[in-house]
């Protein structure tokens, strides 16, 4: 057997055999009298690490990408070829380590350090890279369920005010007739539209709730009436008012201009506890009579009608119940009994007031619902292309504070651009067809008539002054010049635009008052080509050549004239004259039956 002799050496540290005592002198005497400083210097000398193949690769094979993968053992040689290969992947000397039969030999302990301190590296790696994996992944569960619950909390919000909107459509109770752009999308109920619940000291809605005395109350519902103020030996007639909801009181504040000042003043204020009952006609008015206990009565006209119902249903617990009736019964500042009648008219737009009388046009029928998409009918849209994706609208309220007009919007990325569609040019024929010898001349054949006039716009177009962007679902954004079709206009200072096929709401101030008027462009002249004899035959006969683009000239001339036939020139329109002289005349006599 082949033996492996090992040495030991005891070094004393102290005579007392105390663990905490270290005499320096006596224990540098022993290491000097063992002769380990010579054994020492001898091992320097030649190689003072050996290790076995297996033993060195168990422990250093993470250091070379051939024989670790992500930790794992993946070298499929021999143990010596693997420790070849791991000293040279870390860039050691030749003259640093030698391979022997069982084992590899390193000269200096420094290598050793290096190794281990490399190995010790590499591990601290591996950790940081499982570190930053598992935070990424707790960074990205943490913002899908961020998102999660954002979109949940949306959806649960729309779906509070969409049964909010239909438990409003049910206190009708298909009793009175709709409004078009009450249903025409699926708006919600905002309530505050007069931004009452606004904390800035320098906006009207604080303004007016320092006038409705409310003090921290918050507003549910907010919006402009025409309320009915009686008058001394006169009949009442409507103004203009504003109506401050809270859960507790109903207020009515007047707003008026006093030298160049805006003052409020509140002009009733009432309990919800005081409110019997609301009256309403069952047409698509918006005309309201408010029943108080042992007080006059409120009568005003609000255009959210629906929605300031619903609130007052909402606040006082359901007890407050809507009454439809075509003639309402209600007391005057001197609790006297007054008849308000309404009746149907169809020559008026809007409800019209006068003396205790409302008439209205007919509505869409009382049975209809809230939809998101308004439907149109079939017929209605031929004349527009159909958008790529349908926007959802929304009625904008008429308490909506749009920019400032002077206010430059940068990147109106929403605004497209304008492409008016023009006939494309058709090609012109030859006027000639030459196939005979030079001299010969033949009668050139008839241009083709000028295209149609373009197709009259079927709704009006008015010019947009200032730029206007909003970011808003269902608004429309404007470029100043452009030219916008208004299809329908509403009382609260919004319209209904369209343009290039999308449709959306704009402010009506931020357009032209008048329409543009369609233009009527003649179409240009097509331009003759010279005679084919002339571009054929340049060497042929010139007398013959002039004579024959006479005679194509007189024949272009003939055709492109009204009639053939010579007119006497005292009617006018029928004068032949040069190829563009007949747009000139048809223009003379558009002016002169404007002025007749």
């Amino acid at each position: 057997m082949q033996s492996q002799p090992s040495y030991i050496r005891t070094i004393k540290p102290n005579e007392n055999k105390s663990p905490s005592e270290f005499d320096v002198k006596r224990v540098l005497h022993q290491v000097k009298y063992l002769g380990l400083c010579e054994n020492i210097r001898i091992r320097r000398a030649g190689f003072a690490y050996r290790q076995t193949f297996e033993k060195f690769v168990e422990r250093f094979y993470l250091l070379s990408s051939q024989t670790s993968y992500a930790g794992d053992f993946i070298w499929t040689g021999g143990s010596k070829e693997a420790c070849i290969q791991i000293l040279k992947d870390t860039d050691i000397k030749s003259e640093e380590w030698q391979i022997g039969t069982t084992k590899v030999f390193i000269r200096h302990p420094e290598v050793i350090w290096g190794l281990e301190t490399m190995r010790e590296r590499y591990w601290h790696g591996m950790a940081q890279r499982i570190q930053t994996a598992w935070r990424k992944y707790q960074a990205f569960r943490a913002a899908k369920a961020t998102k999660i619950q954002r979109v949940w909390r949306q959806k649960r919000q729309a779906f509070e005010l969409i049964k909010f909107r239909e438990h409003g459509d049910g206190l009708l109770g298909g009793k009175k007739e709709r409004r078009r752009f009450s249903i025409c999308s699926l708006r919600t109920f905002n309530g505050d539209y007069l931004m009452v619940n606004s904390r800035d000291k320098h906006t009207r809605g604080f303004l007016l709730r320092e006038a409705a005395q409310i003090g921290s109350e918050p507003a549910v519902f907010s919006s402009r009436i025409e309320f009915l103020v009686p008058r001394a030996m006169r009949s009442a007639r409507p103004m203009p008012r504003q109506l401050v909801v809270t859960k507790d009181h109903v207020c009515i504040v007047e707003e008026k201009v006093v030298d160049g000042l805006v003052q409020h003043a509140l002009v009733s204020k009432i309990d919800v506890a005081a409110i019997k009952d609301l009256a309403m006609s069952p047409y698509q008015d918006g005309w309201t009579v408010v029943h108080l206990m042992s007080q006059p009565d409120l009568v005003f006209n609000c255009e959210f009608k629906t929605e300031m119902l619903t609130w007052l249903n909402s606040v006082s617990q359901g007890r407050i119940h809507l009454q439809v009736n075509s003639t309402i019964s209600y007391n005057n500042k001197n609790m006297k009994s007054t008849q308000i009648k309404f009746v149907k008219n169809e020559a008026v737009q809007r409800a019209v007031f006068e003396k205790k009388t409302v008439q209205v046009c007919s509505g869409l029928p009382a049975g209809t619902r809230s939809q998101t998409i308004r439907d149109r009918p079939a017929g209605s849209t031929a004349s527009r292309p159909k958008p790529q994706q349908q926007q959802q609208r929304a009625t904008p309220t008429a308490g909506y504070n749009a920019p400032a007009a002077a206010r430059q919007i940068n990147g109106n990325a929403n605004v497209q651009k304008q492409q008016r569609a023009t006939p494309a040019p058709q090609p012109v024929q030859s006027a000639v067809q030459s196939t005979a010898p030079s001299g010969s001349s033949r009668r050139p054949s008839a241009p083709p008539p000028p295209p149609p006039p373009a197709a009259m716009p079927k709704h009006p177009r008015h010019k947009a002054l200032f730029d206007f962007s909003d970011a808003n679902s269902g608004m429309l954004s404007l470029e100043a010049g452009q030219l916008y079709e208004v299809l329908e206009k509403n009382d609260s200072g919004w319209w209904l635009g369209s343009r290039n096929g999308v449709e959306g709401w704009i402010p009506s101030n931020y357009l032209s008052p008048e329409p543009e008027a369609a233009s009527h462009q003649a179409p240009h002249a097509p331009v003759i080509p010279p005679p084919m004899a002339m571009r054929n035959n340049p060497t042929g006969d010139v007398d013959n050549q002039q004579l024959d683009s006479m005679a194509q000239l007189a024949a272009a001339l003939a055709s492109r004239s009204p009639s053939n036939n010579v007119t006497p020139t005292s009617e006018k329109g029928h004068v032949p004259a040069r190829p563009g002289m007949n747009r000139f005349a048809q223009e003379d006599s558009d002016e002169e039956e404007a002025w007749e």
